[in-house]
């Protein structure tokens, strides 16, 4: 294990991770998933601290999402009832990001040892 806990298999599968296909795809398919949410992108988007004129800009492409607010997005979808089942069903949340995630998340105070 590396001094944060996350192991080279996990880096690997971060390095793989295909970020940008998982932020186009999530910028394309908001406006249908807040349709089921009944609510609207926007309205989302700001849930997540996006100000919604630039997220209008990703939407028509004159701007790209950054890895920091595709995350913000997609907390705010998967910790809401409403859309949870929907990020896990379309992959927004794959495997390797979950293990990643889970490394250290109960992990709070002095450094911790690894045995």
């Amino acid at each position: 294990m590396t001094e944060t806990g996350i192991n080279n298999s996990i880096l690997d599968g971060l390095g793989s991770l295909d970020r940008t296909g998982l932020m186009r795809r999530m910028t394309d398919e908001l406006p249908e998933i807040s349709e089921k949410m009944g609510t609207t992108s926007g309205a989302i988007a700001n849930r997540a601290g996006i100000d919604e004129g630039r997220f209008k800009l990703f939407r028509i492409g004159k701007r790209n999402i950054d890895w920091s607010e595709y995350m913000s997005l997609f907390f705010v979808l998967w910790r809401d009832m409403r859309s949870h089942d929907i990020i896990e069903e379309q992959g927004f949340f794959p495997d390797v990001l979950k293990k990643a995630m889970s490394i250290n998340r109960n992990m709070h105070g002095e450094k911790w040892r690894y045995e």
